[in-house]
Parts: structure tokens; C-alpha cells; sequence
């Protein structure tokens, strides 16, 4: 009997709930998969982009890290409903060397505008408001961003359609920006956002916070991140039992703990908050560093190539 007469030993759809098992469990082998055939290709390609990290060199060791070189090929040679239906979990955090930023953000703009079922979407590195037509037809719920681009004078006010479902906020360093939008009033924008429940945030001020705190009617959560100790005194002033404040020393770490295995800060926020109310932390403790999660990143890295190569640095 020749190859070309041998038939699959299992149905199709048994066939393919072995193969994208495969591929969740470990996306690296995802360019070895496609190999098999091309059904199975088709079947598995989609799973290998569903969450993104890009340039990221410390990814968990059964997870790929991609390129800018490796999306823009895709983009290229892709239709772009391919990662329309593909992509649910972006990081365009990384800032590789050799290449300057106004280039990272145009091609992290181009890349970025067709991934419009994103879901949880981290973006720092794309300089709003000169590419604020990327984010038009996305609706993130999860979403990490500058504190200061959620002002109508930078082209986002609360109430666009890109907000819309956003429950989880997180805040990148507003003192950073306090430059470019100094009469920003972050509370108001905020309590305009229709879903969000949990915010957290880098850098606020005291007053801030307690501002968010009182106008966010809907929030469940509000984490206050900091890299290091702090010496602050923020627990003095703040008597709300939503506020945590939780070390958050490698971010993008914990992005891929979330999205891999649900065990990011908002899940550590959320079991505090649980154990103040039933009386297993003092419920006036607000100082809390957790650094647990965050102790041992991976040695072992694949990077996902142009030619779908799977390869270990």
C-alpha cells in the first residue's frame, strides 16, 4: 500500500481535538505540527498566535517569543482575518534595539489594527495620538495602556467604542506623562468607562487614587503597583477595602502567568480582598508585597522564526 492510500486512524474531529491539545499544552511545538500535514496545519497555526509577546526574552519555557521581523512576514503573507480569528492575548511591550521607536510603533500600529478580536491587549509602545486609527475597530477587555491617553485631548476620551467592554484597567506611569496632559482629571475618564471593575495603576499620587476610588462607582478592585518597597504612607489615608498594593517586579512575567495559568496580580488582589472580608487578614492591612509568582523565570526560551522553525536558545 502506497503513502498516498494511507487514511487517518481516527475521525477528523478526533484527529483534531489530539492535535490542538498538542498545541495548547505546548504552543513551541506548533511549527513541528504543522509539519504532519495540512489539515493538521490548519487545525494548529491559528493556536500558535493566540497569544502574543513580542521581543519578550523571558517567556515561559513551553511558550514562544516572537519578532517584529516574524509578524510583519505574517502580516505579509497572511489574510488579515487570519489574526483577526487568531489573536486573543497581545504584548507590543518590547523595544528591541535595532530598531528606533517611532519604527516600533509603526509597525506595531500596522500589526496591532488587525488583530480586532484581541481580547487582552497590552500597549505601551504605539505614541497616541498619532496612531490612534489602530485602535478603532478593537474591543480589549483586559487592557494595559498609558494613564494619559484616556483624555479627549489625546484622541481617546472614555467614551470611545475602544472601551467599551474594558473590566480589567491597567495604568502605566502617569507622573511620566504628566507633561503632555497636566489637566487631566483620570478620575472622571474613568468613572465614564461603562464596564471597568478593576483598575490598578503605577506612579498615581495619593490624591488620585483616593479620587478614583470615590468616583468609580463599579470598581471591585484598585491595585496600587509598585516595583520595589515603598516607604509611602498611603495606608494612612486610604480605608477602602478594595485598595491593594502588591510588588509587581517583572510585569510582563505576570501578563504571561495570567493569560497561561490565571496567576496574575488581579487574581492575587481578588484573594486578598476575599480573605480581608472573611477575616483572615487584618482588613486594615493594605501594605502587601507579593513577589511569589515572580521568583524563578524561565531559563529556556523558543523563538518563533519567519520559516515556522521552532528553535532554542
Amino acid at each position: 500500500m502506497s503513502l498516498q492510500n494511507i487514511q487517518p486512524a481516527f475521525p477528523p474531529e478526533i484527529e483534531r481535538e489530539i492535535f490542538e491539545t498538542c498545541a495548547l499544552m505546548r504552543p513551541v511545538s506548533v511549527p513541528n505540527l504543522m509539519l504532519v500535514a495540512w489539515r493538521v496545519k490548519e487545525w494548529v497555526e491559528p493556536l500558535l498566535y493566540h497569544t502574543i509577546a513580542v521581543e519578550y526574552t523571558a517567556a515561559l519555557e513551553p511558550y514562544p517569543i516572537f519578532t517584529w521581523e516574524t509578524l510583519l512576514y505574517a502580516l505579509r503573507t497572511k489574510p488579515t482575518t487570519f489574526f483577526a480569528n487568531a489573536v486573543r492575548n497581545l504584548s507590543v511591550l518590547g523595544r528591541p534595539s535595532s530598531i528606533e521607536t517611532h519604527q516600533i510603533a509603526d509597525q506595531a500600529s500596522q500589526f496591532v489594527s488587525v488583530c480586532t478580536g484581541v481580547e487582552n491587549l497590552d500597549l505601551y509602545c504605539i505614541p497616541f495620538p498619532d496612531h490612534i486609527a489602530v485602535l478603532g475597530n478593537l474591543r480589549p477587555i483586559r487592557l494595559a495602556m498609558e494613564s494619559a491617553y484616556i483624555s479627549p485631548n489625546a484622541g481617546i476620551p472614555a467614551t470611545h467604542p475602544f472601551f467599551s467592554r474594558v473590566t480589567h484597567l491597567q495604568l502605566g506611569s502617569y507622573t511620566a506623562a504628566r507633561e503632555m496632559h497636566d489637566e487631566l482629571d483620570l478620575g472622571a475618564q474613568l468613572a465614564s468607562l461603562p464596564c471597568v471593575t478593576h483598575i490598578s495603576g503605577e506612579d498615581l499620587s495619593d490624591a488620585e487614587i483616593s479620587r478614583i476610588l470615590a468616583v468609580c462607582a463599579g470598581l471591585q478592585v484598585f491595585v496600587n503597583i509598585v516595583m520595589v518597597d515603598s516607604d509611602d504612607d498611603m495606608d494612612s489615608i486610604c480605608d477602602d477595602r478594595r485598595y491593594v498594593k502588591l510588588r509587581c517586579s517583572l510585569p510582563l512575567f505576570d501578563w504571561q502567568l495570567g493569560v497561561y495559568a490565571g496567576k496574575d496580580y488581579w487574581r492575587r488582589a481578588e484573594e486578598i480582598i476575599a480573605s480581608r472580608a472573611e477575616g483572615e487578614l487584618d482588613p486594615d492591612t493594605f501594605r502587601v508585597y507579593d513577589d511569589e509568582l515572580q521568583q524563578n523565570p524561565p531559563s529556556v526560551r523558543h523563538t518563533v522564526s519567519s520559516d515556522s522553525e521552532d528553535e532554542e536558545e
